[in-house]
C-alpha cells in the first residue's frame, strides 16, 4: 500500500514538475523530494514487515505447541 502511495505521490510530483516548473533546478528539487518520500515509505514497509514476520513466527510456534499437546492427549 505504501509503495503504491509512493508511486502516486512521485507521479504527481513529476507531472507538476514537468508542467509548472520547466526550470531544471526546481524539477531536480521535486525529484529529490520524491526520493525522500520513497525512501521513508520503504523503510516503514520494512519495519512493518519485520514486525509481521515476528508475529507470524510466534503464532506458528504457539500453534505447533498446541497441536503437539493435542496429539499427546489423543495418544493416551
Amino acid at each position: 500500500m505504501e509503495l503504491i502511495l509512493a508511486a502516486i505521490v512521485g507521479g504527481v510530483i513529476v507531472l507538476i514538475g514537468i508542467k509548472f516548473a520547466p526550470k531544471k533546478p526546481i524539477f531536480k528539487l521535486l525529484l529529490k523530494m520524491f526520493l525522500v518520500v520513497k525512501d521513508y515509505l520503504l523503510s516503514v514497509i520494512g519495519e512493518n514487515l519485520e514486525k509481521f514476520k515476528d508475529l507470524f513466527a510466534e503464532s506458528k510456534a504457539e500453534y505447533e505447541k498446541e497441536k503437539k499437546a493435542e496429539e499427546e492427549v489423543h495418544m493416551d
